[in-house]
């Protein structure tokens, strides 16, 4: 929504018989792609699971898969906490398919909490085999927790960037089911375990 001093700046610049159509100029003339992004509903996950990552029979990370299916796309988001070394990173990647099934190539993705963008916390986003996206992001202890505490409990929004200009704009629900949030918590538990 525009503020009154814009509206007013508009309205002294329009002869009082256009003020009609005042809020439609001024839409009009903000109607860029990031003001229709805003604007835009975003699609709510079909179905979110809990992740448990194993390699060679050890546990690897913890996490969640979040299914879409919006307007004839099938989207799936995962969102992992992997101990490396001595740390916390955190691993979000994205698979986008179209109607046809055909793989959708991501150009970017990004999620944002309540307590963190990924835009400006994590690294760049790197392109997987299948077209889809990947991104880590460190985080100390303390952040990384509220990091995840904050999507299991308030959700999160998501956007992804289709290198063909597409995008779509995803939610995921909080708070995530009992199911999600205790295995989670069961997995992180083990995860640093010494």
């Amino acid at each position: 929504m525009m503020n009154a001093g814009v509206h007013d700046r508009w309205r002294r610049l329009l002869p009082a018989s256009h003020n009609f159509w005042l809020p439609a100029l001024v839409h009009c003339v903000l109607a860029t792609s990031v003001c229709e992004t805003l604007a835009k509903p975003a699609a709510r996950a079909s179905r979110v699971e809990p992740s448990v990552l194993m390699r060679d029979g050890t546990l690897e990370g913890c996490g969640l898969v979040a299914h879409f299916e919006t307007e004839g796309q099938r989207v799936r988001i995962d969102l992992n906490t992997l101990r490396r070394g001595g740390g916390t990173v955190f691993l979000l990647a994205g698979q986008w398919a179209t109607s046809s099934g055909a793989s959708e190539p991501i150009a970017d993705l990004a999620l944002a909490s309540s307590r963190l963008d990924t835009r400006s916390a994590f690294g760049p986003a790197s392109t997987t085999a299948d077209g889809g996206i990947s991104m880590e992001g460190a985080l100390d202890q303390v952040a990384g927790a509220l990091f995840i505490q904050s999507v299991m409990v308030g959700g999160a929004r998501i956007e992804l960037l289709a290198r063909n200009g597409a995008r779509l704009h995803l939610e995921i629900a909080g708070p995530l089911p009992q199911s999600v949030r205790a295995s989670y918590l069961n997995c992180s538990g083990d995860l640093y375990r010494p």
